[in-house]
């Protein structure tokens, strides 16, 4: 069944949902990428190193062009970097909740802080892709 979708301006008036939580993982997981190939350029400065760590920055770039577009949002001023460091939060509290996770005795609490951090974060890469209740095309799991 095809979905109906409503025009404003010429242009989709209706976000995909879907699609910017499968970007919303995409790009969290190309920042965390991203931050591990600055890890190795500290580590050891080599030619090498620094062409990977470039190459991370670009591709993420182009990922977030991708999504940018997709979703027809308006991304200026310091809107685009807000996009990013929202998923690169969002990707180090995901790696945080599986440390706790992974130890012996479980501290839920901490867990469960994460958990809404992570959520947090979600809503404000939503919001920064203009994603309303409105426009919403499907429902979040959020």
């Amino acid at each position: 069944m095809e979905k109906k979708m409503f025009k404003k301006d010429g242009k989709k008036s209706e976000k995909d949902v879907g699609f910017a939580e499968d970007s919303f993982e995409g790009l969290k997981q190309s920042c965390g990428y991203e931050a591990h190939a600055h890890a190795h350029v500290v580590i050891n400065q080599s030619i090498e190193n620094i062409k990977e760590y470039n190459q991370a920055r670009g591709e993420r770039t182009l990922l977030m062009k991708v999504v940018i577009k997709h979703m027809d949002a308006e991304l200026t001023n310091q809107r685009w970097c807000q996009l990013k460091h929202c998923c690169t939060a969002a990707m180090h509290i995901q790696e945080l909740s599986a440390r706790l996770v992974s130890l012996k005795e479980l501290d839920l609490e901490s867990i469960s802080f994460l958990a809404i951090l992570h959520r947090n974060y979600f809503l404000i890469y939503l919001k920064l892709l203009g994603v309303t209740e409105e426009n919403m095309g499907s429902p979040s799991t959020a």
